[in-house]
């Protein structure tokens, strides 16, 4: 960034996944549709540009028209980029780890949290409840 506006300093795109975990996020906490609409088209675009007849491929530049391909394929395309894709467009599937009860890892493996804080006070009350009958 300079006074002239934002630059990219790299031009290639790898198939990563982190602008559709956003949109995924952003779209269920708000449900605005736009966030999918988004989605949709950086699914189109990866359809278009990045497939392969066996695989995807990671584009070399993006400036250029056509974009060349890389020939890589990453293994978070599928276990992350793509997840998050299925998951921002099948509500089903979304529905069934609610960001209330699950967070996703480095790698968009979802987590049940655990309830250490309210755990530990539900024993500490038990365990004060216990102490008072005693002392009775």
């Amino acid at each position: 960034f300079d006074n002239k506006g934002w630059y990219a300093k790299e031009h290639h795109y790898q198939l990563r996944p982190e602008t559709i975990e956003s949109l995924y996020i952003m779209f269920s906490v708000t449900g605005n549709e736009q966030y999918r609409e988004w989605g949709w088209t950086i699914f189109q675009s990866i359809q278009q540009y990045c497939r392969t007849e066996v695989a995807y491929s990671g584009i070399n530049d993006v400036r250029d028209m056509p974009p060349t391909q890389d020939n890589k394929m990453e293994s978070f395309v599928m276990a992350e980029t793509f997840k998050y894709l299925y998951l921002l467009f099948d509500e089903h599937a979304g529905s069934l780890i609610p960001f209330s009860e699950f967070v996703f890892n480095t790698e968009a493996h979802p987590i049940r949290k655990f309830k250490l804080l309210s755990s530990i006070l539900k024993e500490d009350k038990q365990g004060q409840q216990e102490d008072a009958n005693v002392k009775k």
